[in-house]
């Protein structure tokens, strides 16, 4: 369905992302507090657990969540071809760490920012391909989660997490909860097991 910025349609679709967003920074958050007890010497079972949950939760609610501004940067609810998601998610990842490089070579990056030589690198072609398959892992009971013809979490995250940190900061700016503490989520306030008369 067409839609313009603005409209009834525009207003539910932002909800959605800002829904949406804060259940990934939710899980990236998690994911921070479980892999650094792995880092820090845990190896327990359940830190490994969680840590692969909170990620894998995280890359698919990131994938979501851009999913759902590519739609409204097109204006149309309507689905958008795998393939052309593949190279939307590599082209979004490669024009942000184009900007990062610019940003430091101008002077405009904040002191903490990591050196230019960190995103000197491309993003691989396959990375759009990738993140999919992903998050396919994450949302489908499939075989190829435990190893086939997919990419492991693990080897993601090595081969990945710096193009999807950009695509994750990049929205976090926008769309944390943490700076819209008073945005109100429609379908999320009507879930009022208080308000419904029980």
């Amino acid at each position: 369905m067409k839609f313009e910025i603005g409209d009834d349609v525009d207003k539910k679709l932002v909800s959605v992302l800002f829904h949406e967003f804060l259940m990934c920074e939710e899980a990236f958050e998690k994911f921070v507090l479980f892999a650094g007890n792995n880092i820090m010497g845990s190896s327990e079972s359940n830190i490994k657990l969680k840590s692969y949950n909170s990620y894998s939760e995280f890359l698919s609610r990131l994938y979501e969540f851009y999913v759902g501004c590519f739609k409204r940067e097109y204006r149309n609810t309507e689905n958008i071809d795998h393939e052309a998601l593949d190279s939307l998610f590599t082209s979004e990842a490669e024009k942000l760490i184009r900007k990062r490089r610019i940003e430091i070579e101008k002077g405009y990056a904040p002191d903490w920012e990591n050196y230019i030589s960190y995103y000197q690198e491309s993003v691989p072609s396959q990375f759009g391909k990738d993140f999919r398959d992903v998050r396919n892992n994450t949302l489908h009971t499939d075989y190829r989660r435990a190893g086939g013809h997919r990419i492991g979490l693990m080897e993601f995250y090595k081969k990945y997490h710096k193009f999807v940190h950009l695509l994750y900061y990049s929205a976090l700016l926008a769309w944390s909860e943490k700076t819209h503490k008073e945005q109100k989520i429609q379908h999320v306030e009507e879930f009022d097991f208080l308000g419904n008369g029980n």
